[in-house]
């Protein structure tokens, strides 16, 4: 399996990857397919939800294996979860806290090309994307920021 640090893209059918700019600012539209409208409004209240017990969750507990969550992170992914609402894409499928103290967002495609991605926010405007492509044998990690 080989590791690349530029910054992989995929198209909406998954299935054609390019790689672009590792600099330039992460657009989330590029990395997850779009809904429609109808689903929208019920799809982003669970994942509002999801974030807030992710973050009641740490807060309450704060020991080694859900320490408390830096405001930096949680600023962070209450931004990147805006963007991905107001891009209109598919919201992540998990939404968890991590033993490191950041917050991940998932998205799992097992229907198609089986690709795993990712984001582990880690600040207020940075996360760590990893995609994991199997078709093409390629995982990608990758510092983005939005």
């Amino acid at each position: 399996m080989s590791q690349t640090r530029s910054k992989t893209c995929f198209d909406e059918s998954l299935k054609q990857n390019t790689i672009v700019d590792p600099y330039q600012n992460f657009n989330v539209s590029s990395h997850v397919t779009e809904i429609n409208n109808e689903d929208a409004q019920h799809i982003w209240g669970e994942q509002w939800e999801s974030l807030k017990l992710v973050v009641a969750s740490h807060e309450k507990s704060d020991s080694e294996d859900t320490p408390k969550l830096p405001d930096a992170v949680v600023t962070g992914a209450r931004r990147l979860l805006h963007q991905l609402e107001a891009e209109r894409v598919m919201p992540p499928e998990v939404i968890a806290g991590t033993a490191d103290a950041t917050i991940v967002f998932e998205w799992h495609d097992w229907t198609g090309p089986k690709i795993f991605r990712s984001l582990e926010v880690i600040s207020e405007t940075e996360a760590e994307e990893f995609i994991r492509d199997p078709n093409n044998n390629k995982t990608t990690l990758e510092m983005v920021t939005f």
